[in-house]
């Protein structure tokens, strides 16, 4: 998980190629048909940037019901051209950020993971791609080859992103080896913005 790891401190410099490539691809998804699922759904995350939402854990293991007891704040923290974040806040554990991206067949989501130091946990980086087109308010991401090949136990998982206008936005993750995990944020319930995650600086 190195490579991914690496990248989650902020901005890297790309080479020309890969900036070219991801300029079109960008391009394509600002000017993909309006019924384009993902582009809908990418655009409904962006719509929300800076606001910040209550939420609740609804299924998970008793590792989760004990780490996540504190109150929950989703937070549509930063949105790049090239990337979405996502901080996910536990009472003062600001140590998780859901990194939403395109890719050249679709989106991509992977978790950054960094302790109270700022330094990048274990498996920081891991998560997956999308497979199909989904729907402008649920994509469904498989993990990618990196993320099976250092976590075994990924094999078989799912994590699913809904953003549903009005209602909620919910992260799940469905897997043959843990329990079902799932936590839900109430479009009504409005937070406060929160500090910045650990590992990041904020900016806007």
């Amino acid at each position: 998980m190195r490579r991914l790891a690496s990248t989650l401190h902020g901005p890297v410099a790309k080479s020309r190629i890969l900036v070219i490539l991801l300029g079109v691809t960008i391009a394509a998804c600002s000017r993909g048909p309006p019924d384009d699922p993902q582009v809908a759904f990418w655009q409904s995350i962006r719509s929300l940037c800076g606001q910040a939402f209550e939420g609740r854990l609804i299924e998970g293991s008793a590792a989760d019901s004990a780490a996540l007891r504190e109150p929950l704040v989703l937070e549509v923290w930063q949105c790049y051209a090239d990337e979405l974040r996502l901080a996910l806040h536990a009472g003062d554990d600001h140590s998780r950020v859901w990194l939403v991206s395109p890719t050249s067949d679709g989106l991509a989501l992977h978790h950054s993971l960094h302790g109270r130091d700022g330094e990048a946990l274990p498996y920081s980086g891991y998560g997956g791609e999308t497979v199909g087109l989904g729907t402008a308010t649920t994509q469904v991401f498989l993990p990618d080859q990196e993320t099976l090949a250092d976590v075994p136990t990924s094999e078989g998982a799912e994590w699913v992103l809904e953003v549903v206008p009005g209602d909620r936005i919910t992260y799940r993750l469905r897997s043959p080896a843990t329990a079902d995990f799932r936590v839900d944020f109430d479009w009504g319930a409005r937070a406060a913005r929160q500090p910045a995650p650990w590992g990041f600086t904020r900016r806007r």
